[in-house]
Parts: C-alpha cells; sequence; structure tokens
C-alpha cells in the first residue's frame, strides 16, 4: 500500500502515472480525496452511452478550485486508451492506464 501527497500546481494524473511505473505496480486501486484548482475531465454521465461521443466532444475545463474525491483502477493495456489526454499520450511501450471516477464540488460558493 502507498500513500501520496500532492501539491498545488502538480500534474495529479501525469505524477500517478509516473509513480505506477516507478514502482512497477501492475494492476491496482486507488482512492483519493482532495480538492482540484485546475483540471480536465471525460464526464461520461453527460453523453449518451452506447454509443459514447468521441472524448473531445465531452471534455470539460474547469479552472476554479473543486473539492474532489474518488477512486479507479490501475491497468496496463496493450494499446493506448482514446480518452487519454494530449499530456498523457504513450511515447512508445505500453504504459499503466490509471482509470479514474471522480466527484466534484459544484465549484467557489456554490451549494451544488
Amino acid at each position: 500500500m502507498f500513500s501520496l501527497g500532492f501539491g498545488e500546481g502538480e500534474d495529479f494524473y501525469g505524477s500517478l502515472v509516473r509513480f505506477v511505473m516507478e514502482k512497477r505496480i501492475r494492476s491496482g486501486f486507488v482512492l483519493f480525496i482532495g480538492a482540484f484548482y485546475e483540471c480536465d475531465i471525460i464526464p461520461g454521465v453527460l453523453s449518451p452511452s452506447p454509443p459514447m461521443p468521441l472524448h473531445d466532444q465531452t471534455r470539460k475545463h474547469l479552472s476554479d478550485r473543486r473539492d474532489v474525491h474518488g477512486h479507479g483502477v490501475i491497468t496496463w493495456p496493450e494499446a493506448p486508451p482514446e480518452t487519454l489526454l494530449p499530456t498523457h499520450r504513450w511515447k512508445g511501450e505500453p504504459e499503466p492506464y490509471v482509470h479514474l471516477h471522480l466527484t466534484l464540488s459544484g465549484g467557489p460558493g456554490e451549494a451544488r
């Protein structure tokens, strides 16, 4: 079991994937709680299923503080998942894929 902490401005997803690679974690379960000051998400609940629209059609960029909690799984697929952001695309060899589900607060001062 590992416990990680992330600071403001740190790339949460990228840092988590780098840690998984460094520790050679082949599969696992992720739990997290905290706040994001800026994030890109692909909100699956806003899209009809099946079929899912292209990931760029549902991607949302949030640039205000949001409380967050969530969970996910770590796998090592044979091909890169379509949902990866350009900054997290594979650079050659297979890489771990951390698939996360999260709940975000409504934003600063919002009661939703």
